[in-house]
């Protein structure tokens, strides 16, 4: 099999001094048509004896070529006859394979499980509780949250934690409980243990009214207007 190129080296540069640009061009073109085909060309004179030198150098080159392909087609044909002959070792390189390749696989599903598990976690739907979930709830809690008023006020706002919708009810139970809340009346749940005194905030926002005894009062001047006469006459 012929290569699809030859080397052209740089030591061509002195030996084809003598050479005209037209004579080079030749030379060139008959070099490529011997190193594809091996066709001879019919040249005199200095351009002869160039392309003999150069020629040359392609059939070594060529030459060392076929030989290299040569031995690599031995040394893979001598590696898969061991492979044949040795049973042994032809079957454990392909279990070797085989191992790699489920391993690979596992992997792969081990991945693809934990995804789908995060998805399915995540998108899994808030149920909200029953009256009967919510009291056995904070009957194990041991608190005193009213469990049908626990529910009837997160079912009035659409079971909503602020301005997010709820994901754990029971972390709200918890929450109330933590913060003391109870359920008085049928209001909103109230904070345990809040008084106010009425009393004292009158006190300190009462106003002060100036108090003016009757002695104190001045004469209307509308007597004097009148032509009254003051009490000095």
């Amino acid at each position: 099999m012929a290569r699809e190129y030859f080397c052209a080296y740089h030591s061509y540069i002195h030996q084809c001094r003598g050479l005209s640009d037209s004579e080079l061009g030749r030379l060139f073109r008959a070099l490529l048509e011997y190193s594809a085909s091996g066709e001879l060309p019919s040249f005199k004179g200095r351009t002869a004896v160039a392309f003999d030198f150069i020629s040359a150098n392609i059939d070594r080159d060529m030459a060392q070529y076929e030989l290299t392909c040569k031995k690599n087609r031995e040394n893979v044909s001598k590696r898969y006859e061991r492979m044949r002959s040795n049973t042994s070792e032809y079957q454990g390189y392909q279990e070797k394979e085989e191992e790699e390749k489920k391993e690979k696989e596992n992997v792969k599903k081990d991945i693809s499980s934990e995804i789908s598990k995060k998805s399915t976690s995540a998108k899994k739907k808030f149920v909200p509780p029953s009256v009967e979930e919510v009291a056995a709830y904070c009957q194990e809690r041991k608190n005193k949250i009213d469990a049908a008023r626990f529910v009837d006020y997160y079912t009035a706002g659409g079971w909503r934690m602020g301005r997010q919708d709820m994901k754990d009810w029971k972390a709200a139970v918890r929450s109330w409980e933590k913060n003391g809340i109870v359920q008085r009346g049928k209001g909103m749940p109230e904070a345990k243990d809040y008084s106010f005194d009425l009393s004292a905030w009158e006190s300190a926002h009462k106003w002060h009214i100036p108090d003016f005894s009757p002695g104190d009062e001045e004469e209307p001047t509308s007597k004097m207007a009148q032509g009254g006469k003051s009490k000095t006459e």
